[in-house]
């Protein structure tokens, strides 16, 4: 609804709940009552509604725009299957001999970033899966994002030859 606000809500048996009441204050002491108060009353005046069709359609522009990016700059580079839904496109790196970690550095260096797959596995699985966000940036940022991403690509895959300057600021793509 509002990925900013982080306020959740569940429907469970009162004994799963009480638990993850319990879980939650390790977390923080309390949530933010404000904010809890003013999304009650931007659901409680019919707003939901209207708000979700607009989110939903500049997301779907925003992933449809990475889609395109990726189709016209990053060829063959990355295999990945077009989202239904969510911020994030799973890539694979079809470089067996090119890993995240090479990929990111030189990333870092073009100005891009990106969550490494293996950071979603509880061991050494995910070395050559990268997460993309298209929630975060317009469509001329993806482009330019992916455009520095292929970059990137072509300098890890000769060894990092290119150690030169950041391309500029950074387009985050996390």
């Amino acid at each position: 609804i509002f990925p900013g606000l982080r306020i959740g809500y569940i429907v469970a048996p009162a004994p799963v709940i009480h638990r993850v009441a319990l879980e939650k204050q390790y977390d923080d002491l309390h949530s933010n009552t404000l904010a809890q108060w003013l999304l009650y009353r931007f659901i409680g005046e019919g707003l939901m509604d209207g708000h979700l069709a607009t989110v939903r359609e500049e997301y779907r522009k925003r992933r449809d725009a990475l889609a395109q990016a990726l189709k016209r700059h990053a060829g063959d580079k990355f295999s990945y299957a077009v989202p239904a839904g969510g911020f994030y496109f799973w890539c694979r790196i079809t470089q067996q001999e090119l890993t995240t970690r090479a990929l990111m550095t030189e990333a870092s260096r073009q100005g891009v970033s990106f969550v490494p797959g293996n950071a979603f596995y509880p061991g050494p699985e995910g070395d050559r899966d990268l997460r993309l966000c298209f929630a975060t940036n317009d469509a001329p940022g993806l482009q330019e994002g992916v455009r520095r991403l292929v970059k990137a690509f072509g300098n890890a895959s000769r060894g990092g030859a290119h150690l030169g300057m950041s391309q500029g600021p950074l387009t985050p793509i996390i």
